[in-house]
């Protein structure tokens, strides 16, 4: 790594030493949310695993087996209820260019201006928490700091759910148009939380 690094400084003149050098050092601030998402998903994963290991010949309950339908028809209703992309159809939506358009998606993850849902091995990110220009839509980021404690699962179902708040819409349908509306539902959702802990 650093022999390619003195070749190309060696490539360039003096005056472009420092230009290079603070490209670089912007690039690995931009890559480090990225990293660090990243490790925290991994360890996430391993976990699930060892939690499945140590399951392995426990027979279910009833009452887990009707929880495991529940969820799965949950899953099923978010990913039916809304449209859902890869990072790198929003890359070629938003005309991100060619330099690394899923990076800057994966970016836009790490610094919670969108979020994903893990499924088949890939984020995939809801298209309502897009603008018409595929760009994370300025609100969204306001909601996802209210509901910090949220993974991304929890994010798209409460999505995806009624909400009494919202005289029975479901927050994605006004995320756009009525922002403030949803951003008080998101309050009541974390404050009703409170109560009930």
């Amino acid at each position: 790594m650093q022999a390619v690094v003195s070749v190309r400084l060696d490539l360039v003149d003096q005056d472009g030493i420092e230009d290079v050098r603070a490209e670089v050092e912007a690039t690995l601030a931009r890559l480090a949310p990225v990293v660090v998402e990243m490790v925290r998903d991994r360890h996430a994963a391993i976990s699930k695993e060892l939690v499945n290991v140590f399951l392995q010949g426990a027979t279910p309950r009833a009452v887990d087996l009707a929880q495991a339908r529940l969820q799965a028809r949950a899953y099923r209703q978010v990913f039916e209820g809304t449209e859902w992309l890869s990072a790198a159809q929003i890359g070629e939506l938003a005309q991100l260019g060619t330099g690394n358009p899923t990076g800057t998606v994966n970016r836009w993850k790490a610094q919670r201006k969108l979020f994903a849902i893990h499924r088949d091995g890939k984020d995939h990110y809801p298209r309502y928490g897009l603008g018409p220009d595929f760009r994370p839509l300025p609100q969204l980021a306001g909601v996802l700091k209210v509901l910090a404690h949220y993974d991304g699962e929890r994010l798209a179902s409460w999505f995806e759910s009624p909400s009494g708040y919202l005289d029975g819409q479901r927050p994605r349908e006004l995320l756009a148009s009525q922002p403030g509306q949803v951003m008080a539902a998101a309050r009541d959702a974390v404050e009703a939380e409170q109560v009930a802990g």
